[in-house]
């Protein structure tokens, strides 16, 4: 259905994560296509996860067009970041971030350093809290309207938005932090490896 509305019914933009993605390519393909085709699809976008610079590659010569990446959750209203790139740009950041948008970073929180630490965002985008649930919005609104994301993240010196992780999902291993997405991206640049997910295992003497 997706690929008959792309190509008879006028898409113009299409959204999704990148097994979304990955899955219609996969589809496409296996009917003899190496390309999408459509002639109106104007605007691609991915999010929810991490990009891989070579599946980026792949999936902007399947359409046509430049793979925007983003970053938002439910509770800013799904948008909080989008790139505006020119198809075949290497960056693979979620973008700065969007008109009335604030976004910081706070180094403080467990598993930040001096460059990185816990996404923060600010903005009529952010949600009022949870319905009847004073004690969870408690835990991520602070009193000055910073929303705690729970995500780990970077600005770099473009003002580009850099998702490295859930906070929780850190891994520390022989004293230094290692983030999940960043082994991932790795592995899953190997064009034998598919899928790749990385995850912390307990270990003698306090390890990872």
């Amino acid at each position: 259905k997706v690929v008959y509305a792309a190509l008879r019914a006028g898409v113009t933009l299409f959204s999704g994560v990148p097994q979304m993605h990955a899955l219609l390519m996969q589809y496409t393909k296996e009917q003899g296509l190496k390309a999408l085709g459509s002639k109106t699809l104007r605007y691609v976008s991915s999010g929810a996860a991490p990009l891989d610079p070579t599946w980026k590659r792949e999936a902007e010569a399947f359409y046509g067009v430049a793979l925007q990446n983003g970053y938002g959750m439910t509770e800013t209203t799904a948008g909080v970041s989008a790139t505006r790139n020119d198809i075949g740009a290497v960056d693979t950041s979620a973008g700065p971030a969007l008109p009335g948008v604030e976004i910081a970073i706070d180094h403080q929180v467990e598993g930040g350093n001096a460059s990185m630490g816990e996404v923060l965002s600010r903005g009529p985008h952010v949600m009022k809290g949870y319905y009847r649930n004073s004690e969870e919005t408690a835990k991520v609104l602070d009193a000055d309207g910073w929303m705690h994301t729970g995500d780990l993240g970077q600005i770099d010196e473009q003002g580009l938005l850099h998702i490295l992780g859930r906070s929780k999902e850190l891994i520390i291993h022989g004293g230094f932090n290692v983030y999940p997405p960043e082994v991932e991206a790795a592995l899953n640049d190997h064009p034998l490896v598919v899928q790749a997910a990385v995850i912390g295992r307990p270990k003698d003497g306090d390890e990872e």
